[in-house]
């Protein structure tokens, strides 16, 4: 017996852990959200665009093409989910769900990178599998199911294949 009550209470302190790690990462994730981050994320943007060029740079070196592809996350789909991540309705008007993507195209722009955007297709097959009960997220974790991995890999070979990079 004190096993399984040891083992119930450590359960339960390992759950109660593992929520407020989580709490405390989706407030880290909330400035992602913001159109015009703070100093911190411009200086975020910058280093990624600094990769982005170094990367281009040495793909293109072996004759190849670098394509960027946005994943969106589950907070971009799922509404219930965008709700717990900006919180109160009066701070909702700061926070766009698109801004990630916008910051990343320009990026992809000025690096002269191919830029795919999944955010568009995602939205409408999650809200498709949803509408079938299904889903392309694990709503515990925010991670592609099964399904949205498949998705994803079909609009990436699509894309690939439309602009004369793959068979």
């Amino acid at each position: 017996r004190r096993t399984v009550t040891y083992n119930l209470i450590e359960n339960f302190l390992l759950w109660h852990e593992a929520r407020e790690q989580e709490q405390a990462q989706i407030g880290k994730n909330r400035p992602t959200y913001l159109p015009d981050p703070p100093a911190e994320w411009d200086e975020a943007w910058w280093v990624t665009e600094q990769v982005l060029g170094k990367v281009r740079e040495s793909v293109e070196a072996t004759g190849t093409k670098l394509v960027v592809v946005a994943a969106p996350s589950f907070y971009q789909v799922d509404a219930t989910a965008w709700r717990q991540l900006v919180g109160a309705a009066s701070d909702r008007d700061r926070y766009d769900q698109e801004a990630p993507n916008r910051h990343l195209a320009e990026i992809a722009q000025r690096q002269g990178l191919r830029y795919l955007d999944l955010l568009p297709a995602v939205r409408q097959a999650q809200a498709q599998a949803q509408a079938e009960g299904k889903s392309l997220y694990y709503p515990a974790d925010g991670h592609w199911t099964v399904d949205g991995h498949a998705f994803a890999a079909r609009q990436i070979a699509d894309y690939l294949a439309a602009a004369g990079l793959a068979p």
